[in-house]
């Protein structure tokens, strides 16, 4: 296999978790499994901060503030909804 192109070898469309990868390093040439590339990479981009309108954060961070003004607008609305008369409720801008 030594002597045979880079460009004639199969195409693996999965990956398999047992699968190797070439790292080319700064002193010396690694491989490297597939499942440890993945987890370093997810890694990497769950601990990158990330410069949004409200600052900078980290993805998880950033979902999480999401999540927790989305369910407060929720619960805004569901008790405005279950406060007053169907035909009165209205949707109620929350400005927290």
């Amino acid at each position: 296999m030594a002597d045979q192109n880079i460009t004639a070898l199969p195409v693996a469309t999965t990956p398999e978790s047992s699968d190797q990868l070439l790292l080319v390093g700064a002193t010396e040439e690694k491989l490297i499994d597939y499942d440890k590339l993945a987890d370093a990479i997810l890694g990497k981009i769950a601990s990158k901060n990330f410069a949004l309108d409200q600052g900078n954060k980290t993805l998880l961070q950033a979902l999480n503030e999401l999540n927790s003004k989305t369910s407060r607008v929720g619960q805004r609305l569901q008790l405005d909804w279950c406060d007053g008369d169907a035909k009165k409720s209205k949707w109620v801008r929350n400005n927290s």
